[in-house]
């Protein structure tokens, strides 16, 4: 306690000076709190959710990374540095996300490689704004108001910086580049930019054959207006070595194939999105053949005229043949009212496809309409056909989207799911470079061609009379007909243990087959992740009919790989799979928004999932009577669950002993459900390292539960978020000595309302 009265002794001090008295610990206590976050003399813990770390002796500014300075989001206006500071070895200076109407003076900061002024009021960028920053390599200088002109950026702006390989100049709406703007004032990094995003004019200047170096071009954006790619107004980009080039959301309505030819031998990523393309598909199709391109962006290119009723897709097999030129990996082709796959014949055409968005279409949507009673849901035979559909099974894909698929589209595109398709920011697919499509779980499943001819031969060999259909109802005799099959006809591409895997996998349905003559479908053997968001789609029993949904069963048939699941906002309801088993790899399910109010205890017991994010539903009442542990018993490999914001709150957790059957939780989310209190032991959770309690009604959390925080954190850098909790303030010593564990303790990140009491 004595470290406690020194803090109120100078609490009192500290008020006293100031002009006033502090009558209730408290307030001081609140006052401490707040120099504990807010002074540059006292090392502090966190502000709104980010850590302060080391202070910089810059006002709202900190350094808690070697190297990194980092003042994003401080709601500063102005920015000096103080003569005392050091700012060698500042490599990286974060600005972004504040006030500034100027570029502050940045001279002393001769180590920097990473600036972010983006998100700001600069409006101009004056002469040798960077020329101290010779070592400058990413400059972020986006979304401000800075008019592209010969007078707001002048020939001498980037003077100095020779080694700037990334330069980000895309401006808020309403900025649009001024006529006669000759991009000159690029001119000094044409030795050294690889990277350059910004909002493209009519004309491209002759400064542009001189960027030697210069891999990726974005020129998209809301102000974008081009109406023609052609290689006459595009001229002086056909010299650039360019990897990525993205026209998203340019007004396009013109383009010819020579433009993308001028690329063939360096394109590898294309991003022609949101603009109005349709009618020259053939052209551009035509224009990447035999290149090297291996991603192809076309949302939302199909954009009928207005007062039209007719937007069909309407694409033919002889416009798409040439894609089976090139080594195409990600296609995406969101919101074009295309009503088939059979139009795109991925099968065909994309042989080593591996990543494939279609949502946002209109396959058969007169029949996509899900009842909203939950009991009666059942998957229209249309959707159900997307999981068997041969021409999206490219043999190697692994990623497959069809989200928001029971929306009838309207022709003038104005009722897209913004979340999903955004016009106006670089796609992720364009920037990043993060995609790992390894797949090291299992043997290699055969080709699906392959499988098919297995299947033919199978079918044939087995049914000749009553003999070989004995022999064929034991699995051993199948694979080695199987096996057999495939020497025979000198497939040597595929290794026994292939086939015997294959053939062991699908017996289930081989044997249905076999004995029943039914339909037998192969899918993508290597899919690893299956968005379906958006499709008011159950994953629920029909209890008065005994029978499982198809979704569940139809997923079923995605075992192989498949790691992840989506499908956010989406009337999910009552969760009861029971019949599904095998999901071997299922590490992750997704579904914000569903309306799941619960599930069967055998649906996680089916799954290894390993994370669970399922925020904003209505498991509240659940949770609080779950004393045999129905839910959350029954996953003992879980390592992450996001419950937030559940319908109604969770308010307190029943006596179920939660951690004592999930050892390898590391992370727990129950941000936003009304919580009174905390009442679960952690101590044999060894390995949790975060608990977010952030906008709960926790006012007190007895002495055992807080100790044990303490030496989570002490043992696993464990940290606990209570901001937006309301603390009682009381001169009752429990209290007291909660408030003091609230400023002292090492688990803590806090910010918090007092309420004051007698």
């Amino acid at each position: 306690m004595a470290k406690l009265y020194e803090h109120m002794l100078i609490i009192y001090q500290v008020a006293v000076t100031m002009g006033g008295c502090v009558y209730r610990m408290c307030y001081g206590y609140t006052l401490l709190l707040f120099l504990l976050c807010n002074t540059s003399q006292v090392n502090s813990q966190f502000i709104e959710g980010r850590q302060c770390g080391k202070p910089c002796e810059i006002e709202r500014c900190t350094c808690g990374i070697p190297g990194v300075m980092d003042c994003s989001d401080s709601q500063i206006t102005q920015f000096s540095v103080p003569p005392t500071l050091n700012t060698t070895g500042i490599r990286v200076l974060k600005l972004n996300h504040n006030h500034l109407n100027s570029i502050p003076d940045l001279s002393p900061f001769t180590d920097l490689e990473s600036l972010d002024l983006s998100y700001n009021k600069i409006s101009f960028i004056g002469p040798l704004a960077f020329f101290s920053n010779t070592r400058l390599l990413h400059l972020n200088i986006s979304f401000n108001n800075i008019l592209l002109s010969n007078e707001t950026i002048s020939r001498d702006s980037f003077k100095g910086l020779t080694t700037l390989k990334t330069l980000r100049m895309k401006q808020k709406d309403g900025h649009k580049p001024a006529p006669g703007f000759d991009y000159s004032a690029l001119a000094p990094l044409n030795n050294s930019l690889e990277e350059l995003y910004l909002i493209g004019t009519p004309a491209f200047s002759s400064v542009f054959t001189e960027f030697h170096r210069l891999h990726t071009l974005s020129i998209g954006g809301p102000d974008c207006d081009i109406p023609e790619l052609t290689n006459t107004s595009m001229s002086p980009l056909s010299s650039l070595p360019l990897k990525r080039f993205s026209a998203r959301n340019c007004r396009v309505n013109s383009i010819n194939q020579e433009f993308l030819k001028s690329f063939t031998n360096s394109l590898l990523r294309l991003d022609l999105s949101c603009n109005s393309l349709k009618e020259h598909f053939s052209e551009i199709v035509n224009g990447i053949a035999n290149s090297k391109l291996h991603t192809l962006l076309l949302d939302h290119i199909n954009i009928p005229e207005k007062n039209t009723d007719f937007c069909w897709w309407g694409i033919s097999d002889n416009d798409i043949r040439p894609i089976s030129t090139i080594p195409l990996q990600v296609l995406s082709m969101q919101a074009n009212h295309i009503q088939t796959p059979e139009t795109l014949n991925l099968r065909q055409y994309c042989q080593e496809l591996l990543y494939l968005d279609i949502s946002q279409n209109e396959l058969n949507h007169s029949s996509l309409q899900v009842s909203s009673i939950a009991e009666d849901q059942k998957l229209p035979s249309s959707v159900e056909a997307l999981f068997y559909n041969t021409e999206l099974q490219t043999p190697f894909i692994r990623y497959i989207a069809f989200r928001g698929m029971t929306k009838d589209y309207s022709c003038d595109g104005h009722n897209y799911y913004a979340d999903l398709l955004d016009c106006n920011q670089d796609s992720y697919l364009f920037t990043q470079d993060g995609f790992d499509w390894n797949v090291t779980h299992n043997p290699d499943i055969v080709d699906i061609h392959v499988l098919n001819k297995i299947k033919n031969h199978l079918k044939k060999k087995c049914s000749q009379d009553i003999v070989s259909l004995f022999l064929c109802s034991h699995k051993e005799n199948v694979i080695y007909y199987a096996t057999d099959y495939i020497r025979k006809e000198g497939i040597d591409y595929v290794s026994d243990e292939a086939v015997d895997f294959t053939v062991r996998y699908y017996w289930d349905r081989i044997h249905t087959l076999l004995s029943r003559g039914l339909n037998f479908h192969f899918v993508p053997a290597h899919l690893t992740t299956l968005a379906i968001d958006y499709n008011d789609f159950t994953l629920s029993e029909d209890v008065r009919r005994n029978e499982t949904n198809p979704l569940c069963s139809n997923i079923e048939m995605y075992l192989n790989n498949l790691e992840t699941i989506t499908l956010s906002y989406s009337q999910v309801g009552f969760i009861s799979c029971s019949n599904i088993t095998g999901f071997q790899y299922l590490s992750k399910l997704v579904c914000i928004d569903c309306s799941i109010v619960g599930w069967s205890r055998d649906f996680l017991t089916n799954f290894p999932v390993k994370t669970l994010v399922f925020p904003r539903n209505k498991l509240g009442e659940q949770l609080r009577n779950d004393v045999a542990g129905e839910l959350l018993g029954g996953a003992p490999a879980l390592e992450e669950l996001h419950f937030g914001q559940q319908d109604g709150g969770i308010l307190y957790f029943s006596d179920f002993d939660f951690f004592s059957h999930h050892l390898n939780l590391t992370h727990l989310d129950l941000h936003g459900n009304k919580l009174l209190s905390w009442n679960i032991t952690i101590s044999k959770n060894l390995k949790l390292n975060y608990l977010n309690l952030i906008n709960n009604s926790i006012h007190y959390i007895e002495e055992e539960f807080r100790n044990e925080f303490d030496n989570q954190s002490l043992n696993n850098n464990f940290f606990v978020d209570l901001t937006g909790n309301t603390v009682l303030c009381s001169s009752n010593e429990s209290h007291v000595n909660y408030i003091h564990w609230l400023l002292t303790s090492p688990a803590l990140n806090v910010i918090l309302s007092f309420i004051a009491t007698d």
